[in-house]
């Protein structure tokens, strides 16, 4: 999910239940999601040229609050029970 917050991105991580990080072959080498390397391959997807090309620049960029990469994290126990939602920042 991507937000927009005045000129700062919120990416977020969602995963739910049992839900873990999952990770991609860039460039013959494996990236976790919530690392720079994932981030930057997965706008590369992004189906709107203009929203993609200004996420790409805002991450080059990261020297200020432009890109901010979030999991969040609902778990759930065996009997379907929700537990405490989890919300933290990647260091990107």
């Amino acid at each position: 999910m991507i937000y927009r917050k005045g000129d700062e991105f919120i990416i977020i991580e969602a995963k739910g239940g049992q839900g873990k990080l999952t990770s991609k072959m860039i460039n013959n080498k494996s990236y976790e999601q919530g690392t720079r390397e994932y981030l930057e391959s997965t706008v590369g997807n992004i189906e709107d040229a203009d929203l993609m090309e200004e996420i790409d620049d805002a991450i080059k960029n990261i020297a200020g609050p432009k890109v901010k990469y979030m999991l969040v994290e609902q778990p759930v126990d065996s009997k379907n029970k929700l537990g405490i939602t989890k919300v933290s920042e990647f260091n990107i």
